[in-house]
């Protein structure tokens, strides 16, 4: 990575001080979708969500494995995040529909629109708090591991043993990400941890397999948290 010049360069809003190597959670895509096609081979997973997240997910690690090396422009990570959660979203048939939205279909299709905006926000969230040691990775974890072992108890699969994959590959990067981290996830691997999470938290609403009010539980602390980082930031100009 230093040789290839895949870096964390510091600079003022930087919470490290020395020159990181980035671009380390694209082994924790590659280690998750190779576990995700041994579960579709073995048809443990339906066609449409292995798409969702097979499809979704490469596009989000390799898109940031990219940005990782060439730094992309903010236009084209945009873009191309904007396709992925449509991707996703088309698959699984859009955000769960309601009797009031059935009568008022043009709510129902900005309602999606919303949902796109927001998943692309929670995206990005992730890659927000990835420039500081050990943060996003272990938030990751914790995500990983609290759902995860709520879906094998509840014998919730592919998604219990999936998330449980995610957190022992998190865990094993957290070692290289632990204050003071030799590495850092980089785009590829917080854009990879956001858009999972948030697309299986779509489906798992829509499945009826946990309720949006659970998911806001688990994400509550790192939703509240960023988002008011940045409102601040922009009211301050900063």
């Amino acid at each position: 990575a230093l040789r290839l010049k895949i870096v964390a360069i510091p600079n003022e809003r930087s919470l490290h001080n020395k020159v990181t190597p980035r671009g380390g959670g694209v082994i924790i895509a590659i280690v998750f979708l190779a576990f995700l096609l041994v579960f579709y081979i073995t048809r443990q997973i339906m066609v449409a969500e292995f798409l969702v997240l097979f499809g979704g997910g490469l596009i989000m690690a390799v898109t940031g494995f990219l940005d990782d090396i060439l730094e992309l422009k903010a236009s084209i990570r945009f873009i191309i995040q904007f396709f992925a959660v449509g991707w996703g979203l088309y698959w699984i048939g859009g955000i769960p529909s309601t009797a009031f939205f059935e009568r008022l279909p043009v709510l129902y299709a900005i309602a999606n629109a919303v949902a796109v905006v927001a998943l692309v926000w929670f995206i990005n969230s992730f890659n927000f708090i990835d420039g500081i040691d050990g943060l996003a990775t272990s938030s990751a974890i914790f995500f990983s591991l609290s759902t995860g072992g709520y879906f094998l108890w509840q014998g919730i699969e592919p998604y219990g043993s999936l998330l449980i994959v995610l957190a022992a590959c998190s865990l094993a990067f957290l070692c290289f990400n632990w204050p003071p981290a030799k590495m850092f996830l980089g785009d590829a691997g917080s854009n990879f941890f956001g858009y999972l999470f948030g697309i299986l938290l779509l489906i798992t609403i829509k499945n009826e397999q946990l309720s949006i009010w659970t998911w806001l539980i688990v994400f509550g602390y790192f939703i509240t948290d960023t988002t008011t980082t940045t409102f601040l930031r922009i009211c301050l100009l900063e």
